[in-house]
């Protein structure tokens, strides 16, 4: 997975955002990648046996990019002119040896230049995948989709299948606004300071805190990605 690709495509993608109830700009925005690990890995643990994950990115917040780790990823950081994903995917076609027939490769990213400067480079990697059996998906935001990988499908009907993130849209991206009481139905718990003595018995026990955040615990995992930074240039 290319994170800086699938992660900043959505921020800046001027349509995508307007899918999500209640979502007025990007900013309100976050991508949940929980759902997007197990979209990529076939939604079904029994079936689908995943070898090896990585992603590799630039430009995405460190603290960001590495909550992946938890959901079974491996990080790459790489600079522009590197070909550490293209490197990366020639290891693995290589450790797939002989008994390629039927593996799938999957590519999460709309870019076809994996990292390098060879615009030619993603047909180079995928058809060299096809020779040895594998199959292919290619999963990306169809506005930052290359047509390139289009034509791969056209040329390779079966083997290679293009699946747009846009039609799962409304499962990987959630509104990221948290949902607040009005100060008024907030009362302060029970104490002996604003009593004028010790409280006794459960009657006077400490209410419990109104809840603020709607995605209470879970929010470790529901990160946003707005909050890229943003280069000049």
């Amino acid at each position: 997975m290319n994170l800086d690709n699938i992660a900043s495509s959505l921020l800046m993608s001027s349509m995508l955002y307007q899918r999500i109830d209640g979502a007025t700009s990007t900013r309100d925005i976050y991508l949940n990648f929980t759902a997007l690990t197990k979209h990529l890995s076939g939604n079904n643990s029994a079936t689908a046996e995943v070898k090896f994950q990585l992603a590799t990115y630039c430009k995405t917040s460190p603290f960001v990019a590495h909550a992946l780790e938890k959901l079974g990823w491996t990080l790459e950081l790489f600079s522009n002119d590197d070909r550490t994903l293209y490197s990366e995917l020639m290891v693995q076609l290589d450790k797939g040896g002989a008994n390629a027939n039927g593996k799938t490769l999957v590519l999460a990213t709309g870019d076809g230049f994996l990292g390098t400067t060879n615009p030619n480079a993603y047909r180079e990697v995928i058809c060299k995948f096809l020779k040895e059996g594998w199959y292919v998906e290619i999963h990306a935001w169809l506005y930052s989709l290359n047509n390139g990988y289009l034509r791969l499908q056209k040329e390779n009907p079966g083997c290679v299948v293009v699946k747009p993130l846009d039609d799962v849209l409304c499962d990987l991206v959630h509104n990221n606004k948290r949902v607040y009481l009005p100060s008024s139905s907030y009362k302060p718990p029970i104490t002996a300071s604003n009593q004028g003595g010790n409280p006794k018995g459960p009657e006077n026990a400490s209410p419990a805190m109104p809840q603020i955040d709607s995605l209470g615990p879970h929010r470790s995992h529901l990160l946003q990605l707005c909050r890229l930074p943003r280069h000049r240039g």
